[in-house]
Order: structure tokens, then sequence, then C-alpha cells
């Protein structure tokens, strides 16, 4: 038998129904606001609140970018996105509001009352009226299309506005910092996968007059990969790892050289620049590339780390700057790439 999930216009599951001629009910759902189900029998369905599926073992709900916990309304890893949110806790859900906010992929709450289907309350009620469900008055699209296009071109400009809070040292578009002139690139998505049709991300790029052109560098894909990939302690593959990152970021990496240490020359010939150590503050995305030396131990291919706006992480979560006990001895020379 096929079941057929029944949602709300937040996406939340309310009903399951059966295939059969009289589309027996399955299930019936529930929530209380921060999303524990009630009266569910979720072994006939487990895409429940915002449609999101229940992880066997924990009950946590995968809302792709992380996993949320209602029964204590949190995120149980810290949002990708934590340093545009300084002020709020990068494990809270929607602000501790979840009656006026909402968070369809675990990246950023918004205030918006825009579902996961795309429209907001009144929008739904209007698109789900069958005199309205004709396309020909809306160009060959149905009225939610048209809705839905609506929210998207709204969004865009919404995040535009924000782009003095969430871009690199506030730089907005065309601003010149350092010498350098940079644009704003637009993207269907931003921190790996596609996330849907109202929440556009942009990253920043310099300008092709720009001495110190990066063809493309999508830092929310770095960071987001990098973050992905970590380890809990390192496999002695740094190199690799950050190269991953920078090939998620759109960065061309053939011909990159096989030692870490080498990396501060080929990078360089990428478009990134090299930044002083004197009264140095990271910024997300700096990646830095260590020499060789010889310790307790021979580290003959050096290091290289990038920083996700928290730590710095190579093929693992550092515990601060220097990635080991020898590094933090020895403090060999070190390049900073921005």
């Amino acid at each position: 038998m096929y079941y057929y999930n029944l949602s709300d216009h937040l996406g939340n599951v309310r009903v399951v129904v059966g295939d059969d001629a009289n589309a027996t009910q399955i299930q019936t759902n529930d929530y209380t606001a921060f999303g524990v189900a009630i009266s569910s029998d979720v072994s006939k369905n487990k895409y429940l609140y915002n449609g999101k599926e229940l992880q066997d073992g924990t009950n946590w709900l995968d809302y792709g970018a992380r996993m949320y916990y209602p029964e204590l309304g949190r995120w149980m890893t810290i949002d990708p996105l934590a340093d545009a949110m300084a002020h709020t806790s990068p494990y809270a859900y929607v602000y501790n509001n979840p009656v006026s906010f909402i968070d369809p992929f675990g990246l950023w709450p918004d205030k918006k009352d825009v579902g996961a289907d795309g429209l907001t309350n009144e929008q739904w009620m209007q698109s789900s009226n069958p005199a309205n469900h004709g396309s020909e008055a809306y160009g060959g699209r149905t009225l939610a299309d048209q809705y839905r296009q609506q929210n998207r071109q709204e969004d865009i400009e919404r995040q535009r506005n924000k782009a003095n809070q969430l871009s690199f040292e506030n730089i907005a578009d065309g601003s010149n910092f350092d010498g350098e002139e940079y644009q704003m690139i637009f993207t269907n998505g931003g921190v790996g996968n596609y996330i849907g049709n109202i929440y556009p991300y942009f990253y920043l790029r310099r300008k092709q007059n720009s001495s110190n052109y990066l063809d493309k560098f999508n830092i929310e894909n770095a960071i987001y990969t990098l973050n992905q990939n970590a380890l809990l302690q390192s496999s002695g593959r740094c190199a690799k790892y950050i190269r991953l990152s920078l090939e998620a970021a759109g960065v061309n990496m053939n011909g990159h050289p096989y030692s870490a240490k080498d990396y501060d020359t080929f990078l360089k010939s990428k478009g990134f620049r090299e930044i002083s150590y004197l009264n140095y503050t990271p910024n997300r995305g700096d990646i830095v590339v260590m020499e060789s030396f010889i310790g307790k131990k021979k580290h003959i291919h050096g290091h290289i780390q990038m920083y996700n706006g928290i730590k710095w992480i190579s093929d693992f979560r550092q515990k601060d700057f220097w990635p080991g006990g020898d590094y933090r001895n020895y403090k060999p020379n070190f390049t900073i790439l921005r």
C-alpha cells in the first residue's frame, strides 16, 4: 500500500492516508509549538514536524544542515552561519520563538510567514481555493507558483539588504576594502546543496579588474564542506581536506601541490593574497600554510588549515591555532592567506 501525506502550510504532516478507494486514515498528527508530535503512530510515517524525518534511536529531526531535537527545542550542532548571528545561541531553535519564526533548513530563522511550501498562510488559502486553480490567468503557471516567485524576489531583496551583516568585513556590493573592489554574487543555495526557492544566499568575489581576482570563491560552500568533513583527530591528510573545501568553493585546484607547505605559492596564483600576522584577527575562510620543520617528529610536509569563523580546522577540529604539541612548542613559520 502507498501512503499519502497531507501537510499544512508550514510543511507539518497532519494526516496520512492510504491509496485504497476509501483513502483510509493511517495517521493523524498534532504538534506542540516546538514540534513534539502528539498522538502520533510513527511506525506508519516518520516525516512529521515541518515535514522532516524522525531519526530512529535519537528522535531528532533531519533539517538538512543539522539535526533538531524537538523535546529540547534545540539544534544538536552549531549553526553553520553562527558568526552572522552573534546575538543568539547557535543552538537555539528560531530564537526560542517558534510561533513567530521558522527555519526550514536549519540555517537561518526567518520571521516572514512563509512555510516549507514557499507560501504564506493567506497565499496557501488563496491557492487552495478551487476557484483559483486555473493557470491561464497566471501566464501558464498556477497561482501558488506565482506566489512562490513573488516571495523569492522579495527575499532576494531582503538578503541584499543584509549584505553588510553577512559578508566579509561588512563589505557591501561594490565596496572597496584593502584596495580591492568586490561584487555580490547570488546563488540558489550557497551552503552545500540547493536549499529551496525562498532562501537565496550570496558570496563576495573580487571584480575582474582587481589585481587579485578570484574567479569564484563561495565561502559558504567552503565552510560547509570543511565542517562536514572534519574528523575528531588528525589523519595526516590536511592538504586533501582543505583542497576538497576549496574545490567545493569553486576554486580550480588543477595542478595542486602534494605537500601542505607548498600551498602558499599555489593559492597566491589563484588570487589569494598574503595577510600580515601583526595584529591579525582571523576571518572566515582564512587559510594558514605552515612550513616544514623538525621537532620531536619530522614534519616534512608542513601543515594547512582554514578558519570556519569559530575555530581552525584542517582534517580535524583543532584545539587552537596550532595543530599539535610539536607545532605549539616549535612555532614554525607560516603564511596567512585570504
